[in-house]
């Protein structure tokens, strides 16, 4: 890798990590689709587990890299680094990258036992799943099925990994964790009741790094308020997910919106739901059972929940009031663009009003390239009269 690159990269960190999710690394596991909730019929407290296997951590990588020491490098750029190396199938470059990443972050331990278990380092990915199960959160459905942790599905050792996450995810879960955020209008004053963006984040990420400040130009542009959620279920301090039940999702919304009520005044029947990936499918479904508080949703390559049933898309007058934008790459995985038309063909078939776009040659899942121009005209389009 030529030092110019490296320096280009270098420099974007800072508004990389700030971003809206096009194409950014997260703080979490990779967003892929697969792994679903573990809905644990526990209730109350879990005790922490601990890990089962004493394996001492692997050796820092070099931290020098042309000059220049990882250790001082931006994450957000480090982690964008490690993930070019994984494309360039450079393995130990990614470690190397990613291993920083974590050192001068403390996230991102998924990705780095992912990474070593390509480059053939099953101890070393073996530690980092574990730590990543207590400290980041490790959705254990989907480990049974990424392909970057094929070798270690293989060791002798992978029952007892798998038993430990469960219990991770068990213990998370029934913890009451949350993470919600807000962005205001510059100037605003509760006694304004205004519309609310709620956004919902996707598998294994948090309220925090999907609604931030890079949404105020657009609050202050529109009038309207943000409101980051974190998912129903806790996956770790920064990782959630979203329940299969509606209900749930539904009640931990309204939880959300009732946490910032000392600072925003929602306007009745101009809430619009937003989502990416897992969380786009949590908005669709939650606005469609919802149409009296609900003025529609923004669904975003939806995937990683159960598929929508129809039966759940009965026709009613509140319904003929909303609005719904659906969008996905066109090359994404065969699932997201299906999805992607069924949610555009089930809300349509209610008398909502719907925009499907599919954006011709994106094969990433992220968001959309245009998201940043085309949100405020989507949201106008959400809103309509409710607006005024």
């Amino acid at each position: 890798m030529r030092w110019t690159v490296f320096a280009l990269v270098v420099a974007a960190g800072a508004s990389l990590a700030a971003g809206c999710g096009k194409g950014a690394p997260d703080d979490g596991p990779k967003p892929r689709e697969g792994g679903t909730p573990d809905e644990s019929s526990e209730k109350g407290p879990v005790a922490k587990p601990t890990p089962p296997l004493d394996l001492k951590p692997p050796p820092a990588p070099a931290r020098e890299f042309d000059g220049h020491d990882l250790s001082k490098v931006p994450a957000g750029s480090l982690r964008g680094l490690a993930q070019d190396a994984i494309e360039d199938k450079d393995f130990q470059r990614a470690v190397r990258f990613q291993h920083w990443a974590v050192a001068n972050a403390g996230s991102g331990q998924y990705n780095l036992a992912c990474y070593y278990s390509l480059a053939g380092n099953v101890d070393a990915a073996v530690y980092w799943l574990q730590r990543a199960g207590l400290e980041e959160g490790v959705d254990v459905g989907w480990a049974g099925q990424d392909s970057d942790l094929a070798r270690v599905r293989q060791d002798g050792r992978w029952s007892t990994l798998v038993d430990f996450l469960r219990k991770c995810n068990r213990y998370w879960a029934s913890s009451d964790h949350r993470d919600t955020t807000l962005v205001l209008p510059k100037g605003y004053t509760k006694e304004k009741p205004i519309p609310v963006l709620v956004g919902l984040h996707g598998m294994g990420s948090n309220a925090t790094s999907f609604v931030g400040r890079a949404f105020q130009r657009h609050a202050d542009a529109l009038g309207v308020a943000f409101v980051g959620v974190s998912g129903t279920i806790p996956r770790g301090p920064h990782s959630f997910v979203w329940a299969q039940d509606s209900e749930r999702n539904a009640a931990r919304i309204a939880a959300a919106l009732a946490e910032v009520a000392d600072r925003l005044t929602v306007k009745q029947g101009a809430v619009v739901a937003f989502g990416f990936s897992q969380g786009a499918q949590a908005a669709a479904e939650v606005a469609v059972r919802y149409p009296e508080k609900y003025a529609g949703a923004i669904v975003l390559s939806p995937g990683g929940l159960e598929d929508p049933k129809p039966s759940a898309f009965q026709p009613s007058p509140a319904h003929r009031e909303q609005g719904y934008v659906v969008a996905c790459g066109a090359r994404e995985l065969p699932g997201n663009v299906f999805l992607t038309s069924e949610y555009a063909r089930l809300t349509g078939g209610m008398g909502a009003r719907v925009r499907h776009k599919t954006y011709p040659g994106v094969s990433a899942h992220t968001f959309p390239p245009d998201f940043d121009k085309v949100l405020p005209e989507w949201i106008r389009f959400i809103l309509g009269p409710k607006q005024s």
